[in-house]
Formats: structure tokens, C-alpha cells, sequence
């Protein structure tokens, strides 16, 4: 068994209900072939970079799995096939995955998942009760935001790459800035030459 990252984007126009189907309709292709989904992130509607089939926005959708080659070869060929996806890729992450280790990071997400979902319901529960139960809400919203928190860091990476061009850019301004007084000098003299003859 190998293991897969496959992002595909699909057109901003769908609605929630047909993104979810096109979304599920890729889960069950690759649940078919016995591949093992580690993971699905739908990433929102973003800009694109440039003009693909004539629109500008597209929602871009990240599924992790493990499996066979198989699937990666009907995904691609339903994406070619599909109208709604607008671009894909797909990367192999490792050659060999161990299956029992792919059920316990499915385990492990599925976990980061329930207690995301659990605090929303219990605030619900909590707000109708007296004050004890806010206290307790606090320490709950804590873990709530430091998964965020620890997908952020990988944004500034990208930041610092695309500062990293900026300063090589404005060393070079400086020196053609030297070339100009240069320049500037000579005119200097060569007026300064012509005052002469012209005396």
C-alpha cells in the first residue's frame, strides 16, 4: 500500500450540497478500490492565479489516503471526465505504508475531530445552566484553537520564501544608484569645459 495526497479544484459555483457530493463521490471511488482515507480538508474558495476554463475562483479540496495505483488512475481519469473539477494533482507520499499504522493516524484524526465538534453542543447545554459550567468551557476552547495555531506556521514559511527575492532586489537598486553620480559628474565637467571655451 502506498500513501496519496490528491488536491483537485472544483468550481466556485457549486453549492454546498454539490461540492459535498463531489467530495463524496471521490471518497467512495477510492473506499471501492480498498483504499483508506486518512483524511478530507476543503480548503474555501480562493483566487486563482490565472484563468482556468474561464473562471477566476475555485474551491480547492485535499483528500489524504493510502492505497493501491489503481486508484490513483480512476481518480485521475474521473477528474479528466468531471466538468465541475477545474484542476488536480496527485502526490505519492510513501511508497510503503504499513496499514495498521494508517488505522491509527485515521483513529488519531477522527479523535481531533470529535472533541472540535463535542464543545459547541455542550456550550449549548452549558449556557442553560447556571455559572459553574462557563468555567469549564475555557479550558476546552484552549485545545479548540491550538490546532489552528499549528497549521499556521506553515503560511509564513511560504512568506518568508517570497521575502527572501525582496532583498537581493533593493541591493541592487543601490548600485545603480552609483552609476548615476558618476554620470552626473561628467556633465559637470564637460559644462564646466565649455564655460572655458567659451570665455
Amino acid at each position: 500500500m502506498r500513501r496519496y495526497e490528491t488536491i483537485f479544484i472544483s468550481t466556485a459555483d457549486l453549492s454546498s450540497d454539490e461540492r459535498d457530493g463531489v467530495i463524496e463521490k471521490y471518497k467512495k471511488i477510492i473506499e471501492d478500490l480498498d483504499g483508506r482515507i486518512v483524511k478530507v480538508e476543503n480548503w474555501g474558495k480562493r483566487r486563482l492565479a490565472y484563468q482556468i476554463k474561464k473562471r477566476r475562483e475555485g474551491v480547492y479540496i485535499l483528500i489524504d489516503f493510502g492505497g493501491e495505483h489503481a486508484v490513483i488512475q480512476e481518480l485521475e481519469r474521473n477528474f479528466k471526465i468531471d466538468e465541475r473539477i477545474l484542476r488536480y494533482q496527485s502526490v505519492k507520499l510513501s511508497d510503503k505504508v504499513d496499514p495498521e499504522e494508517l488505522e491509527r493516524e485515521i483513529e488519531e484524526a477522527r479523535k481531533k475531530e470529535t472533541p472540535a465538534e463535542a464543545p459547541p453542543a455542550e456550550e449549548k447545554s452549558e449556557e442553560t445552566t447556571d455559572e459553574v459550567p462557563p468555567t469549564e468551557e475555557k479550558p476546552e476552547e484552549t485545545p479548540a484553537k491550538v490546532p489552528p495555531a499549528e497549521e499556521k506556521p506553515e503560511e509564513p514559511v511560504s512568506k518568508e520564501i517570497a521575502v527572501e527575492p525582496e532583498e537581493p532586489v533593493s541591493e541592487e537598486t543601490t548600485e545603480p544608484e552609483t552609476v548615476p553620480e558618476e554620470s552626473t559628474d561628467e556633465p559637470e565637467n564637460e559644462s564646466s569645459q565649455e564655460e572655458k571655451t567659451g570665455e
